[in-house]
């Protein structure tokens, strides 16, 4: 078996390598959508983030995918200020398929699933940049 060691790796023309092939996250982050509704620092590849009404949003990508079958993935809580009742519970889905953005709604796992504006939603989008 071999090993391979290095501090840095650079592409051909001397710049950092950028990923092609693998299958890496190209947007993460978190943001909430309580009070005024924003993107956390260090979430990657993000620009803006729209409030579209209570519990949905929409994220816009600083760099766009090249096609729209990008794989995504929400998480997130509510907390309504009783003790003890933080829920995993994001609904997600997009109204229609962008290279450029993701939408989300937030909703209540219950019978009902009235959407919430999220205290902490986490997300992750998987494909490949233009």
């Amino acid at each position: 078996m071999s090993t391979l060691k290095a501090d840095n790796i650079q592409s051909t023309g001397g710049g950092a390598a950028t990923l092609t092939k693998q299958n890496a996250a190209k947007v993460s982050g978190s943001l909430s959508m309580a009070g005024t509704a924003a993107i956390f620092s260090g979430s990657l590849n993000t620009s803006s983030l729209t409030d579209n009404g209570t519990g949905d949003g929409t994220i816009a990508f600083t760099n766009s995918f090249s096609n729209t079958t990008h794989a995504y993935q929400f998480n997130g809580k509510y907390d309504d200020g009783a003790s003890n009742d933080d829920v995993p519970n994001v609904g997600h889905f997009r109204q229609a398929t962008s290279a450029s953005n993701v939408r989300f709604v937030v909703q209540i796992p219950d019978a009902s699933n009235n959407a919430v504006d999220g205290n902490s939603v986490t997300f992750t989008v998987f494909g490949d940049l233009a």
